[in-house]
């Protein structure tokens, strides 16, 4: 063993990679039995680490612990393993905590033990079976060294049959990865006819190579789907147990699963029809009548819709008259009432509606944005949740502080001085409530299925029961 170890690690030069490789494994296991531990409440086990409320995530560790180790290895003597082999250590121990949170980088928010959590130990087995490849002496593509290439015999033809074979890897890889099979594609960096395999079979059915090449095949799609759950999926849940038993069940709801039940419960309701009963003004009680005489004098009979039945949230005001007062007296103060422009009103009122995706909501105030001056472009960007090229620097203003609180709740200091600047701290005030009130209405129209009218074109259609 210990010749091997000589001939294999040491002669070679691979000490600090096999000094990272075993830091790197350490380092993992040790934080998994951790964070194992503080999950089973282990009284004897310290817990988490907290500076006050907050909670120090290991990633904070490791990012501390990959800056010392990367400085070091780059400031070591080239000439000295062990010189070199300690900041690796170092550097493969941070390397383990970051990945271990890889989840809670790609999604900004803490998924440790959900489903979404998974990819941090896909990430970390990754790196591990890469590591342990190249330490055994396994070359990426086949190319053992830049110098064993420049030494082929011949001449410019031979380099250029290189080069051609290098380019054609990469589309490969490049195919292979579109295709949604990233672990084909890190197999074929060390056994490169794997991409061959990778790029010639279907892509999985949520692919970009899918939606890119399938949607007018449904036959391929159809196959493609299949071999995702005949195939695919099967191996997938043996991965998921072997994962489980060696890292933690993953098995807290998340809040994308939430959002996904949601958005299923959403597509299950006719478009044409309210959870809510239709209350015509002559089934009203004298406390019903009176909110929507006010509802419907303060703004128009357009609110009145075929059937006699209030349209948008407003039927909903009616089946509660002491909380539809209030709401509608509130909302009629925050449209026309305040000191903020309407365009900029409309502006924060759509970005709003967006991000719940409240139908009546996005159809009744999309119009009324172009109609008071906000471009089309900019609605339209705002619709599809992409970042809108703003003309108009007073109308980014205000779509940052309502994306920033329909996003997160908190508004950061940077978008609250822009408004402060611009709206005035009543005005700031005025924005926030306006924001809130249509988060209420959103939740209205979306908790009671409110149609949108007849013929009229979602901005989120269903796509599936």
């Amino acid at each position: 063993m210990s010749g091997w170890f000589e001939h294999q690690v040491v002669d070679t030069g691979r000490l600090p990679l096999f000094c990272f490789f075993v830091a790197f494994v350490a380092g993992f296991g040790c934080i998994r039995l951790s964070v194992r531990l503080v999950r089973a409440k282990v009284r004897w086990w310290p817990g988490n680490v907290r500076a006050g409320s907050v909670h120090i995530h290991h990633m904070v560790f490791g990012v501390v612990f990959m800056g010392i180790g990367g400085v070091a290895e780059l400031a070591a003597p080239l000439h000295s393993l062990i010189w070199r082999s300690v900041p690796a250590a170092v550097f493969g121990l941070g390397t383990a905590l970051v990945l271990d949170e890889f989840a809670l980088i790609l999604h900004l928010r803490d998924v440790y033990w959900t489903n979404e959590g998974r990819i941090s130990v896909d990430a970390v087995f990754a790196a591990m079976g890469v590591t342990a490849l190249l330490l055994i002496g396994v070359s990426p593509i086949g190319v053992n060294s830049v110098a064993h290439d420049y030494g082929l015999p011949g001449g410019p033809g031979e380099t250029a049959a290189i080069i051609v074979i290098v380019v054609v890897l990469f589309v490969l890889a490049g195919i292979t990865l579109l295709k949604g099979k990233i672990w084909t594609a890190l197999v074929g960096l060390f056994v490169p006819p794997v991409f061959l395999l990778g790029a010639a079979r279907l892509g999985r059915p949520g692919s970009p190579w899918a939606r890119w090449r399938y949607q007018q095949r449904p036959g391929k799609l159809a196959r493609a789907t299949r071999r995702e759950l005949h195939l695919r999926q099967p191996m997938i849940r043996v991965k998921i147990r072997v994962q489980d038993l060696l890292t933690g069940s993953h098995n807290e709801e998340s809040l994308a699963d939430r959002l996904a039940l949601a958005e299923q419960a959403r597509r299950h309701y006719c478009p044409g029809v309210s959870r809510l009963s239709d209350l015509r003004r002559d089934e009203l009680d004298p406390a019903g009548r009176d909110v929507w005489d006010k509802i419907v004098g303060s703004r128009s009979e357009q609110l009145v819709g075929d059937g006699g039945v209030l349209v948008g949230p407003f039927n909903a005001f009616v089946h509660a008259p002491d909380v539809g007062r209030r709401l509608a007296s509130l909302g009629a103060v925050l449209r026309f009432g305040t000191s903020i422009e309407r365009r900029l009103t409309e502006v924060a009122i759509i970005t709003v509606g967006a991000r719940w995706k409240a139908e009546f909501e996005w159809w009744a105030h999309a119009r009324m944005a172009r109609e008071h001056g906000v471009s089309p472009a900019v609605v339209a960007a705002i619709g599809r949740g992409d970042e809108p090229l703003f003309a108009e620097r007073d109308e980014r203003t205000v779509y940052l502080v309502a994306r920033e609180l329909t996003d997160t709740g908190q508004v950061s200091q940077a978008s609250y001085d822009a408004a402060r600047e611009l709206l005035g701290e009543a005005g700031m005030v005025e924005l926030v409530a306006l924001c809130g009130y249509y988060t209420l209405i959103s939740f209205l129209l979306n908790a009671f299925a409110v149609p949108i009218p007849p013929g009229a074109r979602p901005m989120w259609p269903a796509t599936g029961a």
